[in-house]
Parts: C-alpha cells; sequence; structure tokens
C-alpha cells in the first residue's frame, strides 16, 4: 500500500483564483425546491480567469447552475467529489518524491495515469515509475484551494487586473418552510386572535450564517418532492415566550407569485427549526354558522357541518396574503385555551374570505323527508320536503340548509324565506333558539323541455 506524506509547502495551483462568499439569498418555496443566489468577489488578473468556488449547498441540482460575472453570463463547469484524478492534478508541475523498493525518484510530476508516474528528474531525463513498485509518495502540502467537495469551475476573461464580482445561481434542497396558523376565538363566538407563523427548518448538516430569507409561495408550478407538513404543538398562545420575533417581512409580488421579504440576516444551524411571526391580529371578526348540504332525500338527524369565516383584510389588521397550511382553532375559555379543531386552508390572498370547515357539530341535528314527489305528465314533476332542525345547545345557532335543484327545477312554494344563490342552488337561514326546534317545507316544480 502506498503511503501519502505532506510537505508544509502551500502551492496554489496556476490559473485558480481564491473567492469569498460576500452575501447569500435563500428564496424557500413552500414544500419544494430552494433557490439560492450566492454574491462571491474575487481578485481577476488580466486575460482568461478560472475561479473554483464549493461553498454551494451539497444538496445542489447541478444542471441549475448559472453564473454571471460582472453583470454578463460566465462558462461554468460543475465537478463531482474530489476523487484521486482529481487530487492528483493539483500537483501535475510540482516537485515529488517517489519511494519504490530499491531506490527513490525526485523530479517534477508530468503526469499521471492508472499505471503509474511520470517524473522530470533533474537532468531533463523522464523516468516511468510504475505503481506496484511504489512504498511511498512524498507530496508537497495541499494548496489553499483544495477541497473534497464537489466544486463549480468559473471561466471569464478580464481587460485588466481588478477586483470582480459574480453571482451564482442554482437550486437545491435542504431548507423548508411550512406555514403555521392559530385562531382562538373569544367568549363570544363572534371575534378572534390570529397568529400566522412561518416555520423554518434547515435539514442539511451545515450551519447556515447571515442569509437573507425569502419564503415564496403561489399556485405557480415548482419542482416539488414529497414533504409531510409538520404539526407544531403550541400550549400556550406568547408570541414573546414561545417564538423568535424580529422585523416583519416585506411582501413582494414577483409574478403571479408572492415572497414574503426579511430584511434583516438570519442564521440557521443545522437540523434546526425556528418560527417568524407574520401577523399577530387581536379582535379580528369572525363569523360562525353551521352548515347542511340537502340531496332532496330522506335522511334522519344529521349533524350538519361546523364553519367558521373571516376576512383577510387591512382593515382587519390582517398583512399578509395566507399559504396553504394547517391552522389550529382554539376558543378562550377563563384562562385556558380549548382545542377545537386543526383543518386545512388553500392558498389566500389579501381581501379573500377565509371559509373553515372545523367537522361535524354535535348538539345539532337536521332531518329531511320527501313529504310529495309527483309525475304530473312525461315532462313535468312536482315534489314537496319537509326540514327539521333540533338544537340542543344552550345558545341559538345559525344553521345554512343548501339545496342544489338543477336549471329545470324552481321553488313554487316555501313556508321559510330563501335565496336563489344561482340557476342551480338555492338555500335557507334559520336561526334556531336554546333547546329548540324548528321546521320548515318547501314545493318545487321539474319541468323539462
Amino acid at each position: 500500500m502506498k503511503k501519502i506524506v505532506l510537505l508544509s509547502l502551500v502551492l496554489l495551483p496556476l490559473g485558480v483564483k481564491s473567492q469569498e462568499l460576500k452575501n447569500r439569498i435563500l428564496t424557500v418555496h413552500q414544500h419544494g425546491e430552494l433557490a439560492i443566489q450566492d454574491y462571491i468577489s474575487f481578485e481577476a488578473q488580466k486575460g482568461d480567469n478560472v475561479i473554483t468556488y464549493s461553498d454551494f449547498f451539497q444538496s445542489v441540482q447541478p444542471h441549475s447552475f448559472f453564473v454571471f460575472v460582472d453583470g454578463k453570463p460566465a462558462q461554468a463547469r460543475y465537478l463531482r467529489d474530489a476523487d484521486t484524478d482529481h487530487f492528483q492534478k493539483q500537483f501535475v508541475g510540482k516537485q515529488l518524491v517517489i519511494y519504490t523498493e530499491t531506490q527513490p525518484f525526485s523530479g517534477i510530476l508530468k503526469d499521471f495515469a492508472k499505471g503509474g508516474y511520470w517524473l522530470e528528474q533533474a537532468d531533463k531525463t523522464i523516468v516511468f515509475i510504475a505503481n506496484q513498485s511504489i512504498k511511498v509518495i512524498q507530496y508537497p502540502a495541499f494548496s489553499a484551494d483544495f477541497t473534497d467537495k464537489a466544486q463549480l469551475e468559473i471561466g471569464f476573461s478580464s481587460k485588466k487586473k481588478e477586483k470582480e464580482s459574480a453571482i451564482v445561481l442554482y437550486n437545491a434542497f435542504g431548507v423548508n418552510w411550512n406555514p403555521s396558523y392559530k385562531l382562538i376565538l373569544d367568549k363570544d363566538m363572534k371575534t378572534a386572535t390570529f397568529q400566522s407563523l412561518a416555520g423554518i427548518t434547515n435539514e442539511t448538516n451545515t450551519d447556515l450564517s447571515d442569509i437573507q430569507l425569502r419564503l415564496a409561495f403561489g399556485n405557480l408550478r415548482q419542482d416539488n418532492r414529497p414533504v409531510s407538513p409538520r404539526k407544531y404543538a403550541t400550549a400556550k398562545m406568547n408570541t414573546e415566550a414561545d417564538f423568535i420575533v424580529g422585523s416583519a417581512p416585506e411582501l413582494a409580488s414577483v409574478g403571479d407569485a408572492y415572497e414574503l421579504v426579511y430584511p434583516e440576516k438570519i442564521s440557521l444551524k443545522k437540523f434546526e427549526n425556528r418560527k417568524l411571526v407574520l401577523d399577530d391580529v387581536q379582535k379580528l371578526p369572525v363569523k360562525k354558522w353551521y352548515e347542511f348540504q340537502s340531496y332532496g332525500s330522506s335522511r334522519e338527524k344529521e349533524n350538519p357541518s361546523v364553519k367558521l369565516e373571516f376576512n383577510l383584510s387591512e382593515k382587519n389588521g390582517c398583512k399578509y396574503p395566507l399559504a396553504g397550511g394547517e391552522m389550529d382553532v382554539y376558543q378562550q375559555a377563563n384562562d385556558e385555551l380549548k382545542s377545537m379543531s386543526t383543518t386545512t386552508i388553500l392558498n389566500k390572498a389579501l381581501n379573500e374570505d377565509v371559509e373553515l370547515d372545523l367537522g361535524k357539530a354535535m348538539d345539532v341535528f337536521v332531518s329531511e323527508t320527501i313529504a310529495e314527489n309527483t309525475q304530473v305528465n312525461s315532462k313535468v314533476y312536482t315534489a314537496s320536503f319537509k326540514v327539521e332542525i333540533k338544537n340542543s345547545k344552550k345558545e341559538s345557532v345559525n344553521v345554512l340548509v343548501k339545496r342544489d335543484i338543477g336549471s329545470n327545477t324552481s321553488v313554487t312554494e316555501s313556508s321559510q324565506k330563501y335565496e336563489q344563490v344561482n340557476a342551480n342552488q338555492i338555500q335557507f337561514w334559520v336561526e334556531i333558539g336554546a333547546g329548540k326546534s324548528v321546521s320548515f317545507s318547501y314545493s318545487t316544480r321539474t319541468e323539462y323541455r
């Protein structure tokens, strides 16, 4: 086995310049990839230059590299993790000492191959030393730029020796963000506290320092990988105690998507999760009701859905659109928070109504009966329906009964006021007192042309 000895001499490879990472912008797409902009600076020489860069995310998608030097596109070549050839290449043109079983050889390394090494000795003669005869190779020290990580070689020309800068754009995986929403209903169930949080996770084994963070979301397509949204359990809603609070992000519109741009640089340790507060709204007006979808068939004592709604407007104190995610709903009860439900929302723009479906009620029941169904002739049918709603709660409730009737059907009679939502749907709003029951009936006529 060959033994490697490193001398203390430090040499830089010819034509390769060192560089320094000045700034990094991370655009984290929800459940998707990570878009990175690295700003680097270096000393350029007059003529052709090659710089190597290795501080990028090792989860990089190699095809995604795009480099600008002085505002112009530059050539770039991605090199995977350093191997034996990569290691040997940096010593071509350097003085080596190779010890064999019989004698040492000293000279300039001219070339190497799988079979051995070509050395130019002091008298300018070339010797070939086969691998099987080598016992020890004495190398100079690693060059200052040598790394065993993957590298990007950037080639460009400069008209003079000067300080240059480059922007390296690429996509990678390893940092994710997921929204987390909390809605705490006040005792009167008419207002609520609303918190919007951004959970950011560094899944890499590398600390990220002084990064400019942008959280991107929208309905545009991304190169997604399957990511399961994490659930963040919180016992108390105490912003300053439980969450990291910083300057509020600026909302930027990027084409048909959004970015939340943080003005302050942040750091993320490896495998760290942090939460940043977006919205913290007090006394947000909310509306609660129960909703039953009628199909014009006989059904006994079914529980309607529990619905909540609020308007995501600046008038109500909301500053940001909502990225699709999970919302935990609580109710304030004395000094405690009672967990009600966890539901899912889709992306919502500012000034949109946010409707939440919390699941099925327990103390409200709806029964539906077909009282009459008659075929008048081959084209005309008439029907009558009875709906009964029972409220076993200690407070009054509002129930919305929706019925899809079709464009050929019209309501001919109703004991309860109704609204024609569109050509295919009607709806009834009914208020029922605590412990009370309410029933109503309506008739329809269906005529096929």
